[in-house]
């Protein structure tokens, strides 16, 4: 199993944090990556799914498995990535400063045999480049709302 995080610190409170992250349906106001997002079932918490139309291209699919407000929401990958097993997630704690530590990250077992080791390759770098971005526009999209 593969992991791969990035954590930042903001001022925000772990509730400002919060109430970003869990609007499920507004991950494109943050995540570059994503164009746009449509909720099925539960609109929040466990198993709440959301479908994502990604950039520049494709799509992806996801279903909440860890749900603990304030603290950590965990997103079980069930389409759109060339990996088995992953589950993306994001933390928060709270910083003696009185603001937030957000920690995102990935893990994720790579597909077996030859093709498996090329894309997974490319998946490595594209978390590597992508978790920063993420994590900076829930920053600068929570630090923008106070």
């Amino acid at each position: 199993m593969n992991e791969y995080t990035h954590t930042i610190d903001c001022t925000a409170t772990p509730e400002e944090v919060w109430s970003v992250l869990a609007d499920l349906a507004a991950v494109a106001d943050y995540d570059p990556f994503v164009k746009s997002a449509t909720l099925s079932g539960e609109r929040s918490g466990i198993g709440a799914r959301r479908d994502l139309k990604l950039r520049p291209f494709g799509s992806m699919r996801q279903e909440v498995v860890g749900w603990t407000p304030s603290s950590i929401i965990e997103l079980r990958i069930l389409r759109g990535m060339p990996v088995r097993d992953a589950v993306a997630f994001q933390r928060i704690t709270a910083t003696e400063s009185g603001g937030s530590s957000l920690t995102m990250g990935i893990r994720f077992a790579p597909k077996r045999g030859l093709l498996g080791k090329v894309l997974g390759g490319m998946t490595r770098r594209r978390i590597l480049k992508g978790l920063p971005r993420v994590a900076n526009g829930v920053a600068a999209r929570v630090e923008g709302e106070r």
